[in-house]
């Protein structure tokens, strides 16, 4: 966790600066390096080594929804998106099935090396996988964009776009900087949504520990069909509001309600609740941010998820043995926090063109 709080940043502004397919290919060998390593690690000290840089490898995976959302045409981008989000469900499932099969006769090491197999195909096979159109416009590499757009077309056999691209002078815009992040007109969407992603990172990875404590059964899929209902019928902002006040709803009833059978109803909905918002965080992230901009921004909120994922185990495991009234209350209180910061949110993207630099967004032009 550590290691991907570390190397999100580190991502988000190789992402933006070299591009994402770039980015992705060298984080997917370096997965792959520092997973077989670990299979070999001699002493404790040198397997925290390779996890944690297995971890900051990993940081840069909130970068696929980036290039994804920038292919996506604007109708599919809450479908598309999520059913990515999918995918990590089925990557977990998998590994949970390959370590029953695999640790209880051949043992740890062997569980890390075939864990690490799958990411080694991602570099050979990636060469059908296109870079973003929208990263060589904001680089004012218009004839790569033009000839991307031309093999995509030409691979779905579809007609390519009429007109030419065109765009305000962007050569002179810089890519891939935080700095830029807090300043107008991105500051005020820029705080809100990495108190936003704190929050979710908080709220999410600690009902992930307390299901396991409670119910010894998490499950977070569910979610996925909750955040497509209310993203794509209500908006993003309406669907981070409502899926966090619901969440707190139902952390509020824990308290009176302790049953089994409740309880499990209760963590249930209050799973897909906050999966949910988690994923609309993702989707709105990476469609209100400028394309010069859009990872690095990606990148940033990822690791402030990250911090608040690393606080929730004292509040999940440490202090609801104290008292798990009061650990529900707490979690109940930041998710009603985070419902009102929703609102202030400076725009809904729902139907939003995306931009491609910070001149566009300020002279209203470049939407594309």
């Amino acid at each position: 966790m550590t290691g991907m709080l570390l190397g999100s940043s580190f991502w988000g502004a190789v992402t933006d600066k070299y591009g994402r397919k770039t980015a992705l290919t060298l984080a997917a060998i370096l997965i792959g390096y520092f997973g077989f390593l670990s299979a070999f690690s001699p002493m404790y000290i040198w397997m925290a080594i390779c996890r944690f840089l297995v971890g900051c490898s990993l940081a840069a995976l909130p970068q696929t929804v980036v290039l994804y959302a920038e292919y996506l045409p604007m109708k599919a981008r809450t479908g598309g998106l999520l059913l990515l989000a999918g995918y990590w469900a089925i990557g977990a499932t998998f590994e949970v099935i390959l370590a029953m099969l695999v640790m209880p006769t051949l043992g740890w090491r062997y569980l890390m090396a075939f864990s690490a197999m799958p990411v080694v195909f991602f570099p050979i096979f990636n060469r059908w996988m296109p870079e973003s159109a929208r990263f060589y416009l904001a680089c004012g590499r218009y004839k790569e964009a033009d000839a991307m757009l031309q093999m995509v077309a030409k691979d779905n056999r579809k007609p390519m776009l009429e007109g030419r691209l065109s765009s305000v002078d962007v050569t002179m815009v810089e890519r891939g900087r935080v700095k830029d992040m807090l300043k107008p007109p991105h500051r005020t969407l820029s705080c809100l949504l990495n108190c936003l992603w704190f929050v979710g990172g908080l709220l999410y990875h600690g009902i992930a520990l307390l299901l396991p404590t409670l119910l010894n059964k998490p499950d977070g899929c569910h979610g996925l069909l909750v955040a497509y209902v209310f993203m794509q019928y209500l908006g993003r902002k309406p669907s981070l509001a409502i899926t966090n006040l619901l969440f707190a709803a139902c952390l509020f009833i824990c308290n009176i309600c302790m049953t089994r059978l409740y309880l499990t109803g209760l963590m249930f909905v209050a799973r897909a609740m906050i999966a949910g918002a988690f994923q609309s965080l993702f989707i709105y992230t990476a469609e209100s941010y400028p394309t010069n901009i859009r990872a690095i921004g990606m990148g940033v909120a990822a690791g402030t998820a990250k911090v608040g994922s690393l606080i929730t185990p004292f509040i999940a495991q440490v202090l609801i043995g104290y008292s798990a009234h009061l650990t529900f209350t707490l979690y109940g209180v930041m998710a009603v926090i985070a419902a009102v910061i929703a609102l202030f949110l400076p725009f809904e993207t729902l139907g939003r063109a995306m931009v491609v630099s910070s001149i566009g967004l300020k002279s209203g032009r470049e939407r594309w």
